[in-house]
């Protein structure tokens, strides 16, 4: 039902349901480790988590902070399937799938990576440039997408914390979803 949600006709749907399911037993190992009990190390780590509240237009938003990140500890496959899990998690929340990045935004990067993301941007589509936001320290910028309430007080926000809690606890009483997730063939 959720691919029929994202797309109205129902030929497309059905295309984008085999594309995912085929993706999901390219590598049943990768999705077997993609659940909130075998992820608690990296859900605790906050690397990867979903602010308490929305952005201004009511989506949610995912907080990449890659400071957190001990390299050590984590893979970069560990990331994409952290990333993936929080993607799932907002799909049986909110009923569609696939969901689209509708906006990126970059906060407190180096110079180095601000020039970077300059130069990659001028290969992306128009579309996609005004999808992503090089904020760097200007908190006033970052607040007119994600109200001061919805960021953390790190991020010049008002919010007591960096998690949204609720979501996390609902991953993990879900954790027999994504278990039969994980084994679907």
């Amino acid at each position: 039902m959720r691919f029929l949600r994202f797309k109205s006709e129902p030929r497309r749907a059905y295309e984008t349901l085999v594309k995912y399911h085929d993706f999901r037993k390219s590598d049943k190992n990768f999705f077997s480790q993609m659940r909130p009990s075998a992820m608690k190390y990296l859900l605790d780590s906050k690397v990867i988590t979903k602010l308490p509240g929305n952005d201004v237009k009511g989506r949610p938003v995912l907080l990449l902070n890659f400071k957190r990140w001990d390299q050590e500890v984590c893979s970069v496959e560990d990331i994409i399937r952290l990333i993936m899990l929080f993607f799932e998690e907002i799909m049986r929340t909110q009923g569609s799938f696939p969901i689209s990045f509708k906006a990126v935004h970059q906060v407190n990067q180096s110079k180095t990576f601000w020039l970077v993301s300059k130069i990659l941007f001028s290969f992306f589509s128009a579309k996609l440039k005004n999808r992503m936001h090089i904020h760097g320290t200007d908190r006033e910028s970052l607040a007119a997408h994600i109200p001061l309430s919805s960021l953390p007080v790190d991020y010049g926000g008002t919010a007591e914390g960096d998690v949204d809690t609720a979501f996390i606890d609902e991953m993990y009483k879900n954790e027999q979803y994504y278990e039969a997730l994980a084994n679907f063939d």
